[in-house]
């Protein structure tokens, strides 16, 4: 029998290559990126009080300064990610990394809720090349399927071959940042609306028409309204207050139930699926017949 396919059958049976140090302080430093790119999903929340108050933006604009990161991060994902595996994943993540420092300090000073949209679609582009080109490499770094497990976490890319690492975790990404894109915009929409409802009928003596009108679009606007106007505004305030809580509320609920509703769904139509631990803790010992089949003849 010819050497090449005696290798190829010891390589079949060999167990991969364990990674060392080298690679999990690796797995540390490209973990950074990641935590930034998740991080910029939701972290504006806190901040909504003060941009409004900053920007006055409208409902409407404000619901796209959050929500426009997570629609470009999800609408670009598989591109970028097969894109890394055309030219290389660290250079595409050097890249996007740049791209998204420089887009951030650019959203940091935005004088004007459009100028603040703008930017975050930029971080969502630069963003949406971070999470494959990490992934992918943590799959090429972590050969044994058990260091693997620990390393990726909760990213199934497990899978699928090396040369396809990007785009497998890009399609992974993408399912979790557009869900989340969209849950925002769909409970950002159902919170607004209560929360305009049960401002319709307010009417404080002593704040202006104008500023009513932007206390009863926004949470914000009913903030920056009290501040102008001390005296009459603390009943604004508070009223304001009441009405974004219950608006929280619904929305809450409503994640609930839909949370409880995947889980069952889940269980459901993945109870026969077994995990990969299971898969692991049975090896196959076709190819070991093989060798022996093949020596004895």
């Amino acid at each position: 029998m010819s050497v090449w396919v005696w290798r190829a059958l010891l390589k079949t049976v060999a167990p991969p290559a364990r990674a060392g140090r080298r690679e999990w302080i690796g797995l540390g430093v490209i973990a950074l990126p990641c935590l930034l790119y998740s991080m910029d999903l939701t972290v504006l929340n806190l901040a909504v009080p003060s941009l409004s108050a900053d920007l006055k933006p409208s409902s409407t604009q404000l619901l796209w300064i959050i929500d426009i990161y997570g629609f470009l991060v999800a609408g670009s994902l598989i591109t970028m990610g097969t894109l890394g595996d055309r030219i290389g994943r660290r250079r595409l993540l050097l890249i996007g990394a740049a791209a998204f420092g420089v887009a951030s300090t650019l959203a940091a000073f935005s004088t004007s809720a459009g100028m603040l949209i703008a930017t975050r679609a930029v971080l969502g582009l630069a963003g949406a090349t971070l999470a494959p080109s990490t992934l992918s490499l943590i799959r090429n770094m972590f050969l044994d399927p058990r260091q693997r497990a620990v390393a990726i976490g909760v990213w199934i890319i497990g899978a699928a071959p090396p040369e396809r690492a990007g785009a497998a975790s890009a399609i992974s990404e993408t399912c979790s940042e557009f869900g989340g894109a969209l849950g925002i915009a769909i409970l950002g929409s159902i919170g607004t609306a209560i929360y305009r409802r049960a401002m319709a009928g307010s009417v404080v003596d002593g704040i202006p028409h104008e500023a009513g009108v932007a206390a009863r679009d926004t949470l914000g606007g009913a903030v920056a309204a009290a501040g102008q106007f001390p005296g009459p505004g603390a009943a604004l305030l508070d009223t304001a207050r009441k009405a974004f809580a219950e608006g929280l509320q619904v929305t809450a609920m409503t994640s609930a139930v839909v949370v409880l509703g995947m889980a069952i769904l889940v269980l459901v139509l993945l109870r026969h699926v077994r995990s990969g631990s299971e898969l692991a803790a049975q090896p196959d010992r076709a190819p070991e017949r093989t060798i022996a089949d093949t020596a004895s003849t």
